[in-house]
């Protein structure tokens, strides 16, 4: 029995079928059990009945037997598995074919039955399945016949064994495989050429759906690049339009095709006039066209100029220095124009020239205040001797007229030495805490009263600021403007001065070296004949005049800017021929300060009996502030050098009480005396003199207590700052 099992197997094998084809037999299986169930039921019971009434039980069985198997089948559906109910159709039909064969032998419905289910099997399993039926088929007919005709089976009816011979049956057996393979055969060709159609189509299908999937994320790609670069371009114009240089796109013939906003606020141009044909080298001054050009074709070919400078020119026809940088633009790998950035420098080089100017000033102001510093020392020593000669009674009616005539002169001399002095370094006397509105008026009060011709204007602001400036510096730079404006008007005219409250912010400021923060400015300001630009580049310049030499030297305006970058400040200037000058001081200002008041000065010289160190190393000061401190009754120790003195103070320091300090000696200089004399137990108070201005150095020992005395001072102002640094109490003991 072991040969039936490949066989069985062969029988229920599949091929695996698609699941369409699955479903086409599920579908085939159920309708074929129904109808062999009702179309079989008559023949299968008149063939029982047949079969006993010709004395054949077994045959008889087997046509029920075999009828409830296919019946069951049909009845159960689904609930049943495929293999099983498709086992029981071929069974059924086989069994019926085989019975068929035995009971009546080629005569009955075997051969068909036979035939048909060997499809059937092909049909539900496969190939595989359906030959084997068919091999199963053709062994049943040689069987049956062989039983048959040799006797083994009894046939229904002895006339079968006289109709049929062994070639009818040999006949049957291959008209069975015949018609079986055909239809075994064709159909499963067929189907499996259907299958590799199939196949094909899936795989063009599955192509086709990969290449739709490939466009499909290559145009996503596209997409999501095109958004990129769409938010890209929307990202350079913003951050363009943020910029506040100019930002620039060109084509090939220079024709701008994109410009930001700065660009329009900083060339008057409106976008549409740039952007219409407009070329960047239209915007150019023609000086500089023809390098211009030629750089754009340099950039072109990929070189980097980096910043290069040229003068651009305005809507309205001014001149406008910038700095320009360019790139070729690509599209696609092909060059399409330039893009580049535009920086306006006139801020810059206004900047650099008030650098260069302040720098000038401050390299003129340091000589100057050497020249006023031993101008003054020799002032000193002539005012000295002329204060000698007033003191004495023998001196003639008429040399005492010369006398004055001499102080006036050194007095004037003074007041050149002061001009000078507002252009050194730290040009400042003794600064207080002071209202301008007051000393304002009371200049151009004084002023206009010496000329006529002028008619001045007030425009004070109620709440002006105080600043701490000296006063009598400020009325100096006052007078110069003041000055100015009234030779500015031969035929004479309007002087107006005005006052205001100003806040910097940091650009305004710096435009004018200043820091910000807030300021009082001090407006001057003519209707005479202006000035040209020329003109107004150089009138702080010293010497620099426009008027005769017998009507000024050119240090007036030298030295009021002097005077006023000395306290912090700016001068600025506005003006144009036939329009009139305005003058702008900006000094800081305090507002929280209460401005100081003037004391009168008394007309008496006061004394003493004290002792007074004088330490100074010209000789001519020594010579004429000696019998001038004997003329007020002080005692009077000299040391003409730093050293000097510190060996006089050692051997007996308590024997001074008061030391004039000249600030400017070689060897030890005045604060490195200062210094020095701090060591020594020297109750002393220090009064510091020097033909220079007040400078750090000066302005940081008056801190610590001294008191400072400018050179040339008259025997008044001596007398007067003597006693008053006398009557205080020791100073340097407490200063330790």
């Amino acid at each position: 029995m072991e040969f039936i099992k490949p066989f069985l197997a062969s029988i229920t094998a599949t091929d695996d079928p698609a699941p369409e084809i699955v479903e086409m037999r599920e579908k085939l299986l159920a309708l074929l059990l129904l109808s062999f169930t009702i179309l079989s039921a008559a023949p299968v019971g008149l063939g029982s009945y047949l079969s006993l009434r010709n004395d054949q039980p077994v045959f008889a069985l087997a046509y029920p037997v075999l009828y409830a198997m296919v019946f069951l089948a049909a009845v159960l559906g689904r609930r049943l598995s495929f293999r099983v109910r498709a086992n029981a159709l071929l069974v059924f039909g086989v069994g019926i074919g085989v019975t068929d064969l035995f009971r009546v032998g080629l005569g009955g419905v075997g051969v068909a039955a036979l035939t048909a289910f060997s499809v059937i099997a092909a049909i539900l399993y496969g190939v595989r399945a359906g030959l084997a039926v068919l091999a199963l088929s053709i062994v049943s007919v040689i069987v049956a016949g062989a039983a048959l005709l040799t006797g083994l089976v009894q046939p229904e009816s002895e006339a079968l064994l006289t109709t049929y011979s062994p070639v009818a049956w040999i006949t049957a057996a291959m008209i069975i495989t015949l018609f079986a393979l055909v239809l075994i055969l064709a159909p499963e060709t067929f189907r499996r050429r259907l299958q590799l159609s199939l196949r094909e189509e899936e795989r063009k299908t599955e192509d086709l759906t990969r290449t739709v999937g490939k466009l499909r994320q290559e145009v996503e790609a596209r997409i999501v690049a095109e958004a990129a670069l769409g938010e890209s371009e929307r990202r350079f114009r913003q951050l363009a339009e943020l910029l506040p240089e100019t930002v620039f796109e060109t084509d090939l013939e220079a024709r701008l095709t994109f410009v930001n906003r700065a660009c329009v606020e900083v060339f008057g141009y409106t976008e549409a006039e740039l952007t219409s044909g407009m070329t960047a080298i239209d915007m150019l001054v023609r000086d500089d066209v023809e390098r211009a050009a030629s750089g754009m074709v340099r950039v072109m070919r990929g070189e980097d100029l980096g910043l290069r400078e040229y003068t651009a020119r305005h809507k309205s026809g001014a001149e406008i220095p910038i700095l320009l940088r360019s790139a070729p633009v690509h599209r696609g790998g092909e060059l399409i124009g330039l893009r580049g950035i535009v920086i306006d420098i006139s801020e810059k080089r206004r900047v650099e020239k008030h650098l260069a100017q302040a720098q000038k000033m401050e390299a003129v102001g340091t000589l100057a205040g050497g020249m006023a510093h031993d101008f003054n020392n020799l002032l000193m020593g002539i005012q000295g001797r002329v204060s000698l000669l007033h003191a004495r009674k023998d001196v003639p009616e008429g040399a005492l007229t010369h006398l004055s005539v001499i102080e006036e002169h050194i007095e004037s001399a003074a007041g050149l030495t002061r001009q000078l002095l507002g252009l050194a370094r730290g040009g400042k006397y003794q600064p207080a805490v002071t209202d301008l509105n007051q000393l304002v008026q009371r200049s151009l009060e004084l002023f206009a009263r010496t000329h006529k011709s002028l008619t001045p204007v007030l425009d004070l602001q109620e709440d002006l600021w105080s600043a701490r400036v000296d006063r009598h510096q400020l009325e100096q730079v006052l007078l110069n403007l003041l000055l100015n404006g009234w030779q500015a008007m031969p035929e004479g005219g309007e002087l107006a001065v005005r006052t205001r409250n100003l806040e910097l912010d940091a650009d305004h400021a710096a435009a004018m070296d200043l820091g910000a923060g807030v300021y009082v400015c001090i407006a001057v300001v003519d209707t005479g004949v202006g000035m040209t630009e020329e003109v107004r580049r150089r009138i702080f310049e010293p010497f620099f005049t426009t008027r005769e030499q017998e009507r000024g030297t050119g240090l007036g305006l030298a030295s009021a800017y002097g005077i006023v970058r000395n306290h912090g400040g700016a001068v600025e200037v506005e003006s144009a021929p036939g329009e009139g000058s305005t003058f702008r001081v900006l000094v800081p200002a305090e507002p929280e300060e209460e401005p100081v008041q003037r004391k009168e000065v008394a007309e008496e010289l006061p004394g003493g009996s004290e002792t007074i160190l004088v330490i100074d190393d010209e000789a001519l000061i020594l010579s004429s502030i000696q019998p001038l401190l004997e003329m007020l009754g002080y005692r009077t120790l000299t040391a003409s050098s730093g050293r000097a003195a510190l060996e006089l103070l050692e051997a007996d320091p308590a024997r001074v009480d008061l030391i004039i300090l000249d600030m400017v000696m070689p060897g030890l200089d005045g604060p490195a005396t200062f210094e020095r004399i701090r060591q020594i137990p020297c109750e002393a108070r220090v009064l510091l003199s020097s033909g220079y201005s007040v400078e750090q150095s000066t302005a940081a020992l008056m801190e610590q207590g001294c008191a400072f005395l400018q050179k040339p001072y008259r025997i008044e102002e001596l007398a007067r700052k003597l006693r008053e640094q006398l009557d205080q109490s020791p100073a340097l003991s407490q200063a330790s």
